[in-house]
């Protein structure tokens, strides 16, 4: 009888289930379960230890073939392991499956990380779910993230159903990564507004049409970082905008930096366009770099002669011209 019950694939598991241990499908994550609770209480209170382990465990739940199987069997026999960094870290990517088992189960608990993060890495479905069923929340970081890399559903609705809103740090980095969707909306329904950030990092990514956006509808304007940097990163046509329509300009350290690494065409442009005048050190620069063009060129822009205006560097000059 005994033998007979042992070999029932029926009634062997049935038996099992009442032992203490783990069962094979859950062993990866008992292990892993315990090297977090080993863990000496004195380290208890560093945050980015639970979320190693919280990483650590969703990732083993990605790979699983029966995630929502495990999920049910942890949830009955390891409790422990659901802490709120584990809820925020599934809430971060994307394991809405994960959530609705939690929630069914009386287990959600998260912090305000796990609304902002979803946020951030565009999560719709979790963000809605988590609005609708959990008491803790988001902060401004939920909007700020999720404009930030251009999550326009997102950023609307947490606008029209939630009251933490945002700071200037959204549309500043919305403009940054050229989200001119999300730019306009936060212009359009919010009032936090920006900073002089928007434009400059508009224009050292190049984003042209953001850059003309904020000078036409904002008043922040911007520094003079935004023609340096629009420079250095070869957006000519930004700095011809800005050339235009604002008075900000550019610093001296923009026609050195476009002379030390060739680049002809922001050099006429300062030139020509900003009227920059004669300057010794950036001479010296061009020769010295080997770059005959830009030589030539202001010479013949400053009306001087390269070798007469540096004496001291005559032997370079003669060499880096024959040699181009």
């Amino acid at each position: 009888m005994s033998t007979r019950v042992l070999l029932s694939k029926e009634l062997l598991p049935l038996l099992t289930s009442f032992q203490d241990g783990c069962i094979e499908p859950l062993r990866c994550y008992y292990y892993a379960w315990q090297l977090s609770v080993e863990l000496p209480s004195s380290c208890a209170s560093f945050k980015s230890l639970s979320y190693q382990w919280a990483q650590s465990f969703n990732t083993l739940l990605e790979q699983s073939n029966a995630r929502s199987e495990h999920v049910l069997l942890l949830i009955k026999q390891y409790p422990a392991m659901f802490t709120p960094a584990t809820v925020d870290v599934a809430a971060s990517r994307g394991h809405l499956d994960i959530l609705e088992l939690l929630h069914a189960s009386g287990m959600l608990k998260c912090t305000l990380d796990a609304m902002n993060e979803a946020a951030t890495q565009g999560h719709l479905t979790v963000v809605r779910f988590l609005h609708d069923n959990s008491l803790k929340g988001c902060s401004t970081r939920a909007m700020n993230g999720a404009a930030r890399n251009g999550h326009l559903a997102i950023v609307q609705l947490l606008h029209d159903e939630r009251s933490e809103g945002c700071t200037t740090v959204a549309m500043d980095s919305a403009a940054a990564n050229g989200h001119l969707n999300v730019v306009q909306f936060l212009h359009n329904e919010r009032s936090e507004g920006c900073t002089t950030n928007a434009m400059d990092h508009a224009a050292r990514s190049g984003h042209l049409d953001i850059v003309q956006f904020l000078h036409q509808h904002r008043t922040e304007g911007c520094t003079t970082d935004a023609m340096d940097w629009a420079l250095i990163y070869g957006h000519l046509n930004v700095c011809e905008y800005l050339q235009e329509k604002r008075r900000e300009g550019c610093t001296a350290n923009a026609l050195y930096a476009a002379v030390w690494e060739g680049n002809l065409q922001n050099v006429q442009f300062l030139c020509e366009r900003r009227g920059e005048s004669y300057r010794r050190d950036v001479l010296e620069a061009a020769v010295n770099r080997g770059h005959s063009s830009i030589v030539k060129y202001l010479e013949a822009h400053w009306n001087v002669n390269a070798l007469e205006s540096l004496k001291n560097t005559v032997v370079a000059c003669i060499y880096r011209l024959a040699n181009n």
